[in-house]
């Protein structure tokens, strides 16, 4: 049994994508969190709220946009500063900071991109709240948290229950929260209006294909009822 754990924590280490790095065209262009920022004029300044290694960064820049990229961890900023510098891009567009108290003056972007991030902070509020104060007025934001209604959400239970029977670290994001629909629009609610929603369906992963093909059924019903789906994903004008 700690053998079949041990493999599937090899296994899992980075199957969130978290300190791996790539350009993909074509995915981006599936990308429903990237689709809004195809519409926006070209080289508009747009900040990236966790940016992790910088995944999206390279993306909005090869949009045409001008991006910067803020991320809380020194491992990853310095990683993601060494793949910018390798494609012959300015590193000083990563810089490390908090999202709860964004490094920034007042109105400083044109639009602004946060993929799966505030779930990690546990004050989200004051994040989105920071967000709002750096956006200039009229700018757009992208803001997306996974959707408590899933079998993802039971997925991750299991992971950390399992983690703390066997001391192994099968799921490896660390702290982060669920949103319902309505309580994630009440949130954005607050210092945004939301112009588009939509929600993404669960997606089976290229780590554990089988198991995620699995979820997607399990998650099937949901989905057709309305409130299922993986990741809800809100467009915003401040």
């Amino acid at each position: 049994m700690l053998n079949i754990i041990k493999r599937l924590k090899e296994k899992n280490r980075d199957s969130f994508g978290d300190t791996t790095w790539g350009y993909n065209p074509e995915r981006d262009k599936k990308s429903i969190a990237l689709s809004w920022f195809f519409k926006l004029p070209k080289k508009s300044k747009i900040l990236e709220a966790g940016c992790g290694v910088g995944n999206y960064v390279f993306s909005l820049f090869k949009m045409g946009h001008n991006p910067i990229g803020v991320e809380i961890d020194k491992k990853r900023v310095e990683m993601a500063k060494k793949y910018l510098k390798e494609y012959h891009l300015n590193p000083n567009k990563i810089i490390q900071g908090d999202l709860t108290n964004l490094p920034f003056k007042n109105e400083q972007f044109d639009a602004v991109f946060c993929h799966g991030v505030i779930e990690h902070i546990k004050d989200s509020e004051l994040a989105v709240k920071e967000m709002a104060r750096v956006l200039k007025k009229g700018g757009h934001a992208m803001i997306s948290v996974p959707n408590r209604y899933t079998w993802f959400t039971l997925s991750k239970l299991l992971l950390m229950g399992i983690d703390k029977i066997f001391k192994t670290r099968l799921w490896v994001c660390g702290y982060e929260k669920s949103f319902a629909q309505w309580k994630f629009k009440k949130l954005i609610k607050k210092y945004f209006e939301i112009e588009d929603f939509k929600k993404r369906e669960y997606q089976p992963g290229i780590t554990f294909p089988l198991y995620g093909k699995i979820l997607r059924i399990l998650d099937k019903p949901f989905w057709i009822l309305g409130f299922g789906g993986m990741w809800l994903h809100a467009w915003c004008k401040k």
